[in-house]
């Protein structure tokens, strides 16, 4: 698989635990779709980022395009990667997302947006292997 595709099957496993895990959660048909990733209960726009925690901020950061993004929708869920091959993948929902990020200066990452871990929820903990593997093909 390409990065690409790696990045494709991350969001996959993002999406699907979403649309599985929270009622009334549909998928959108378009993949691209530029807006959101989904709808609740026909109404309510979501969107899913499976991310990496930033360890030393206790933080999940977006880049100022796909924090944008998730920042105006209805919901914003998280799935957090495992750092560890034995560590569980967690889904989060972002308390007041719209509110509680920060945009922040890295000086190599550059502007991101930033929220932090204590304005996340736990929705659900399960099995991270996958995505664990998955997000290692990409640093590597």
């Amino acid at each position: 698989m390409n990065k690409k595709q790696i990045r494709e099957a991350i969001g996959k496993i993002g999406e699907d635990v979403v649309a599985k895990t929270i009622p009334g959660a549909v998928k959108t048909g378009d993949w691209y779709d530029s807006e959101k990733d989904g709808t609740i209960n026909g109404n309510l726009t979501y969107e899913v980022k499976t991310l990496t925690r930033r360890r030393n901020e206790q933080a999940f950061w977006l880049s100022p395009k796909e924090g944008e993004r998730a920042a105006n929708v209805n919901i914003l869920f998280i799935i957090e990667s495992p750092a560890e091959p034995t560590d569980p993948a967690v889904l989060y929902m972002v308390m007041d997302h719209s509110r509680t990020y920060d945009i922040i200066e890295d000086r190599i990452a550059g502007t991101q947006y930033q929220w932090p871990v204590e304005k996340c929820m736990t929705m659900k903990s399960f099995d991270g292997f996958q995505l664990y593997n998955l997000a290692k093909q990409l640093r590597n």
